[in-house]
């Protein structure tokens, strides 16, 4: 299997079902952040903060959008719809995390 040819969707589906590693996918498009001159990525932030460790100084974007839902006329279920705002660059991903125990 070509992690590269899977859409984004497949490969996140593939990584929630522990198939691939968001490790194993980074190190998959490396050779393609080596020959692009900035990086668009839509993805977990996880695997965001991979991609800004390997880009170095190219730049690492991903698009800002709404969230619209959209009543259907026919009475079925409301579709949500994404409208582009804009892009923005990552500079710097921390993650810090606990445990969260509801009281």
């Amino acid at each position: 299997m070509d992690i590269t040819s899977l859409t984004a969707v497949e490969l996140g589906k593939k990584i929630k079902a522990k198939e691939i590693s968001v490790v194993e996918a980074v190190k998959a498009s490396i050779a393609q952040i080596e020959a692009n001159d900035i990086i668009a990525i839509v993805a977990p932030i996880e695997l965001q903060r991979e991609f800004l460790e390997l880009a170095g100084d190219k730049p690492v974007i991903t698009a800002v959008n709404d969230r619209v839902l959209v009543p259907q006329q026919d009475g079925t279920e409301d579709k949500l719809e994404f409208h582009f705002r804009k892009w923005e660059r990552l500079i710097k991903i921390e993650i810090e995390k606990e445990d969260y125990i509801p009281s």
